[in-house]
């Protein structure tokens, strides 16, 4: 009867695998943006110029017959192994964006284009939620702001 010792093996473990990615922001073309409800930034293109650093949660003012590109970039803490950005309208009850078209939503940056209509008047606002979602093996992580276009 003799003791027996086994190194280096741990029965009935569970290997654990990466964490699901967290702290998801949006960042604009320049980098600019950090973890937290109000860091998010984006870029907003008119005719070939682009503004960084602009707040997601400020309305988004515009002027009649524009059309705007957004720049999106992800930001979050983690690894990711792939991207799902998603638009949803929630009003555009007078017609303020009268088409918008996008980039492919499946990379780390995304670039939608909203055209405003030429009728545009003063006080008219439109209302989308952005949404990332990103997945890895330790899951999904989304999140959603909300974006509002207005005529001021």
């Amino acid at each position: 009867m003799g003791l027996h010792w086994q190194f280096g093996v741990v029965q009935n473990a569970v290997a654990s695998g990466p964490a699901a990615v967290s702290d998801l922001y949006i960042k604009d073309d320049a980098g600019t943006g950090a973890t937290g409800d109000g860091n998010s930034k984006f870029t907003k293109t008119i005719g070939g110029s682009a503004t960084h650093n602009q707040v997601v949660l400020d309305p988004f003012i515009v002027s009649a017959s524009n059309v705007i590109t957004v720049g999106l970039n992800s930001g979050f803490t983690g690894t990711a192994a792939s991207y799902a950005w998603t638009i949803v309208e929630i009003d555009n009850g007078l017609g303020l964006v009268s088409s918008l078209s996008a980039t492919s939503a499946t990379s780390a940056d995304f670039d939608p284009v909203f055209t405003i209509s030429g009728s545009g008047g003063s006080g008219e606002a439109a209302v989308y939620e952005i949404i990332l979602a990103i997945t890895n093996a330790g899951g999904t992580t989304s999140k959603t702001w909300t974006f509002m276009i207005t005529i001021p």
